[in-house]
This record gives C-alpha cells, structure tokens and sequence, in this order.
C-alpha cells in the first residue's frame, strides 16, 4: 500500500480532506488515528516520518479515500484538487452532457441547432414610465393622423385577407396562427372603449382628491376659529419679575382665577422653548428676582424658608412649560427645586455685578 493516503472526514468532522499515512489507518480502512501536534511543522514531519500511533492518539471516521501515493508532492497536489473535485482519477475535464430540444419546441424547420455553451447577454432595461408614456404618445399621433375612412378601408383589407386565407388549406401550425390574428381585426370602437375605462377611473381619482381638499380646508377653518391667546405680556396688577413678597401675595390673588391663570401660562410658554432647562430657569427668572426666590424653598421645611409648592404660580409655572418643551412634571419640579436652591449665590453674584457697574459709572462722572 502507498505511504499517503488523501482521506475524507465524516460530516460530523466537517468533510474536510486531508493526507494521512498509511500507518495511521485502521485494518479496514474505515478510521484514522490523528496527531494531537497543534503546530504545523511538528504535524508535517509526524506525517513525513510515519509516526507510529501513540495513546493518546484520537479516532476519527474516514467517509473517502480519494487517492494514495509514495510521493508527498503529488499527494499534496491531490489533496487541493479533492476539495473541489468530487473524482480525480481522470485528468480529463468533464463536460456537461448535450442537451436536445424536445421536437415541439424546435423550429417548423426541423433543422438541428447547436447548444450554445453561454447564456446571452440579457437586453438593455429600459425606463418602463417612459417607454409605455412615449408608445401611448405615438399610437395618439397615429390615431389621430389617420381618418375614419383610412382605418374602414384598412379594416376591409384585413378581412379580406383573412377570408382569402381561411379559403386556401392549412399547411402548418403557422397558417393557423394567423388566420386567428386576423379574425379579430382592431377597430376604433375597442379604442374608444378602453379611453372610456381610463377616463371613468381618472375622474373617479379626481373627484375623492376633490372630497379629500375639502376636508383638509374644512378642519383648517375650524381650527382657525380656535382662541389664540395675545404673545404680549398680560396686563397684571404687578410688575414682573416680582421683588417683594406683597407683590407675590398680590400676583397670588390675581391667579385665583382660571382665565388668568390659562392667559399668564400661555404668554410664559413663548419666552423660552429650547429645552426643560432653559424654559424652566427663563420663566422662573422672568416671574421672580433672585432677591425674592432666596426666600423660598420647594417644600419650605428649612432654614424658616416659605414653601413655594403650595402656590399657584408655581401650577402656572408647570403648565408653561409643558406647552412649551412637552415633560413631565416630576421633571420640572425637580427643575424648579435646583433653580430655588441656586437663587442666593445667583443673588449675591448679581449684587456684585450691580456694584460694579455702580463703581464704573462713579469713575466716569468723576473723570468727566
């Protein structure tokens, strides 16, 4: 028996192929012991040298013996033509056997053609819009530029031809064919009445996309008739941001009223919409100074501090700021609860900046 052996592995093993030595082989041929080596030299020159199997050996199936030799070179040829090629016994390449037509789809003549070895090249694809737009463009002109005398008398020619020909015998399947093309001859009424069908179907379309613009215009003109509430500032009896705490009582007062709270809610939601942040800390800071919100705290329990959760503007606050960025309001409380907690340093750094304008405009008077 040679010394290489070009085997294939069962399924379970992946169906690779591989060179083993015959000394590796079981008695029957069925099984191979393999190498446990991890490296690739190591394996090679295990395979070279016909190690003698060891204990430790694994068995695995064999599904295929492809090829066996002496030379190593030729059966490592081998092996690259066995992963592609199921038999390679014979050097010769195998061609696909000829194909004959059944005689119902060859020609009348009967002639034999050859098989052609390629498939054709696939036509040209073609804009579909353009090409039926452009034929149906060109059958209106040939439809118009022929008169109804022009098409009778064409229509008679036709007939006559198909009477002449049902006259004469039929000689093949062809004859037949054409005989049946020609008794039904196209006439301007079937034109007609397909321009009918597409004419109904178009005025069809027209008329819901008449239905569907009357609806659209008729909720437009019902949501125009919405109440749209002034973008200026509403009149109150005090003045924003509020500095004292009568005024905050007062403003309180005023708020009491649905209306006025749903009018101060709309105006305050157009200061700011770019995020919860900003709308919250613009609408606050427009409603009250830092001098007056170091008073408050969200719930009040610290430092003597009143509770601002319990008032009204802080309900009007919310609803502002919803209209303005859509949130929730556990996230605009929690909002309002970091800006009151900031208001002193946020006071105090406003008193320094007033003292230092104050200071520049005391050194310009005495400079001039």
């Amino acid at each position: 028996m040679a010394a290489f052996n070009v085997v294939q592995f069962e399924e379970k093993d992946g169906s690779s192929v591989a060179i083993v030595h015959r000394e590796w082989l079981t008695p029957r041929k069925t099984e191979v012991f393999w190498p446990p080596h991890k490296r690739s030299a190591s394996f090679y020159k295990c395979l070279r040298d016909g190690e003698t199997v060891q204990s430790d050996w694994k068995l695995y199936k064999i599904k295929k013996i492809f090829y066996s030799c002496d030379d190593y070179d030729d059966a490592k040829e081998k092996e690259k033509l066995a992963e592609v090629h199921s038999d390679f016994e014979d050097t010769q390449v195998i061609r696909k056997r000829p194909r004959v037509l059944p005689l119902r789809f060859q020609n009348e003549s009967g002639e034999e053609e050859e098989t052609e070895s390629q498939l054709s090249r696939p036509p040209k694809i073609l804009n579909t819009a353009v090409a039926i737009t452009n034929a149906d463009v060109c059958q209106g002109k040939s439809q118009k530029s022929r008169s109804p005398s022009t098409i009778s008398t064409v229509s008679r020619k036709n007939s006559l031809d198909c009477r002449e020909s049902s006259n004469l015998p039929s000689t093949s399947q062809s004859n037949d064919s054409v005989q049946s093309r020609c008794s039904t001859p196209v006439t301007p009424s079937s034109t007609f009445s397909g321009n009918q069908v597409f004419q109904s179907r178009f005025i069809g379309l027209l008329s819901r996309v008449v239905e569907q613009n009357k609806e659209i215009l008729h909720l437009l003109k019902n949501t125009s008739h919405t109440p749209q509430h002034t973008q200026n500032c509403p009149d109150l009896p005090v003045t924003l941001p509020l500095s004292k705490f009568e005024d905050f009582l007062t403003l309180e007062n005023y708020l009491g009223d649905s209306d006025h709270q749903q009018i101060l809610s709309n105006f305050l939601s157009t200061l700011d919409k770019t995020s919860l942040v900003s709308a919250t800390n613009a609408i606050l800071k427009y409603c009250v100074s830092f001098r007056l919100a170091k008073e408050f705290s969200y719930l009040g329990t610290r430092n003597n501090k009143k509770p601002f959760s319990v008032h009204i503007l802080k309900k009007v606050i919310v609803d502002a700021v919803k209209v303005a960025v859509p949130s929730s309001t556990r996230q605009i409380e929690d909002q309002i609860k970091i800006w009151l907690k900031r208001s002193p340093k946020s006071h105090a750094l406003e008193v320094e900046k007033q003292k230092k304008h104050e200071f520049q405009d005391s050194g310009e008077e005495a400079v001039l």
